[in-house]
């Protein structure tokens, strides 16, 4: 009877140990707790009867007179043995709840762990992706505000091959000017390629300077 209200103390002991280290959970500790004292007071008073019980067995045995003393001293070592044995379990049960609290802080390190190296590499890469995008995005500005020269197809006048809108300078000839800045380019000159809404054609500079048009800087 003491081992088993023992055992179910160092139940309940480990159980409130459980729950409040490894799962907090304050009302199930709390009954914990509550049994594990009621286990406590039961074991107290299991002791205390099986003294009182032994006390009587030895008085009975003083009285007759063929007692042998060596019940008693067996009596006795099987006390100390019962003894024993509740101490040893008591220390395996708690060596067992440590164990099991250092392995669950243990895992709980390495998630934790893992999840903050996660976290980086995602933010990692989020960030170069967000810099491969804005460098793309820059080259292709770069390159749309490039501008090249005319090509020739031969015969001594521009093509023109960009991806702006002049429209084809052979037809019309090989002096553009913008009509909003009254300005005219030559081929080769920066800013010969420009919209078609905005150019007015002329077969020579002269003709252009007639119409009121200077020539641009470059």
């Amino acid at each position: 009877m003491i081992i088993f209200f023992a055992l179910i103390l160092m139940i309940f002991i480990a159980g409130c140990i459980y729950f409040k280290k490894v799962n907090p959970q304050e009302q199930i500790f709390n009954n914990c707790l509550v049994m594990a004292v009621f286990s406590l007071i039961l074991l107290g008073v299991s002791i205390s009867y099986n003294n009182t019980s032994n006390v009587a067995s030895d008085t009975d045995s003083s009285l007759v007179a063929d007692s042998d003393p060596a019940d008693e001293s067996t009596d006795a070592d099987k006390d100390d043995d019962d003894i024993f044995a509740d101490e040893e379990s008591g220390a395996e049960s708690s060596d067992d709840g440590s164990a099991a609290d250092l392995e669950s802080e243990r895992q709980a390190s390495e998630s934790l762990a893992r999840a903050e190296s996660e976290s980086r590499a995602q933010a990692e890469s989020e960030s170069r992706a967000y810099e491969e995008s804005v460098a793309a995005a820059q080259t292709a500005t770069d390159q749309n505000s490039t501008v090249e020269p005319a090509a020739s197809n031969g015969g001594g006048h521009p093509v023109n091959n960009g991806d702006m809108n002049t429209a084809d300078a052979n037809a019309q000839g090989v002096i553009v000017g913008n009509a909003n800045s009254m300005i005219y380019h030559v081929p080769g000159q920066r800013g010969y390629r420009m919209n078609s809404s905005n150019a007015v054609y002329f077969n020579t500079e002269a003709e252009a300077q007639a119409a009121g048009y200077r020539k641009a800087y470059r």
